[in-house]
């Protein structure tokens, strides 16, 4: 990852939780363990919802924000 990104994964059961913080003043792209993830948190919403699907391994994570995405 860039400097100033913290990022790190959790395995509950069968499923894999990704965690990532960019203090940075500028957007940056994560790649992901795997594919196909389902974003929880981003820099506008919270929840145990899925906001949208990530098909692939790459995120886009905006500047000084925290994302949570959950493997599928």
């Amino acid at each position: 990852t860039d400097d100033n990104v913290v990022a790190y994964t959790l395995k509950e059961g069968n499923k894999k939780i990704a965690v990532i913080f960019n203090s940075n003043n500028k957007d940056v792209e994560v790649k992901l363990p795997e594919n196909n993830w389902s974003l929880l948190v981003n820099e506008n919403i919270a929840g145990i919802d899925e906001i949208k699907k990530i098909e692939g391994n790459l995120i886009n994570i905006k500047a000084k924000s925290a994302y949570v995405l959950i493997s599928e």
